[in-house]
């Protein structure tokens, strides 16, 4: 009975604030059928694993190029569908929103073309730095680099949440999924491997993680081996 009264109060409360009712965000590309439409059927695992002879710097250069590039490529596609009025905000699953912060540390609140554009900017004026990204032979890399690695990879992984977020039926009509998982599972490899972005950033994905099986534990070869009897 005192379980009724206090369920019936709460209730009466509620209506007395006017509160909107939470509607759950329907997230279709966690289905699993589309985890299949993988291009040429790449093992995005063993791209991602550097080799003992490697540099770290140099292996997580190269890949984040490579993430640069096939980024922009992805959202070009479909760029014209981004715009002022139909991304009025720059947002990623969750509803969660990004601001620009520029050179003066004031935050911008952008449009999603307007995010992007800078992201792919700042994004391009570092590869293009031999500080940062050398590529004469015995050029060091400057100290500065994994503190703005970490930064290129925290604005690629923006554009990719409002890829899925915004754009996603747009990309599965033009059939990109698949071009999208793998660009999705690349950066994740990556970040984890070498722990460049904060969990908390890219928690708002972790459902697709989960969904995609990416870190599930390989079987043991007692487990996977069949014994004929």
């Amino acid at each position: 009975m005192l379980r009724t009264l206090h369920v019936n109060f709460r209730m009466k409360k509620g209506k007395k604030n006017d509160k909107k009712p939470i509607v759950e965000e329907k997230k279709p590309y966690l289905d699993p059928e589309l985890f299949k439409q993988l291009p040429g059927h790449v093992d995005i695992r063993k791209v991602v694993t550097k080799p003992r002879n490697i540099d770290e710097r140099e292996w997580i250069a190269t890949h984040a190029i490579a993430l640069f590039h096939n980024i922009n490529q992805l959202y070009g596609t479909v760029s014209e569908f981004c715009t002022a009025d139909t991304c009025p905000i720059m947002q990623g699953p969750g509803q969660k929103q990004y601001a620009w912060v520029d050179e003066r540390g004031k935050k911008l609140k952008c449009t999603g073309p307007q995010y992007v554009d800078y992201v792919m900017t700042f994004c391009q004026k570092c590869a293009s730095n031999q500080d940062l990204f050398p590529t004469k032979y015995a050029q060091t890399f400057h100290e500065s680099f994994y503190s703005e690695i970490k930064k290129i990879l925290r604005f690629l992984f923006h554009v990719i949440a409002h890829m899925y977020y915004s754009h996603f039926a747009r990309l599965k009509q033009m059939d990109m999924v698949g071009y999208l998982t793998t660009v999705f599972k690349h950066f994740t490899y990556l970040d984890r491997d070498f722990h460049l972005v904060d969990r908390q950033e890219t928690s708002t994905m972790d459902d697709l993680v989960e969904a995609m099986g990416l870190f599930k534990p390989m079987p043991s070869s007692s487990e996977t081996s069949v014994t004929e009897r």
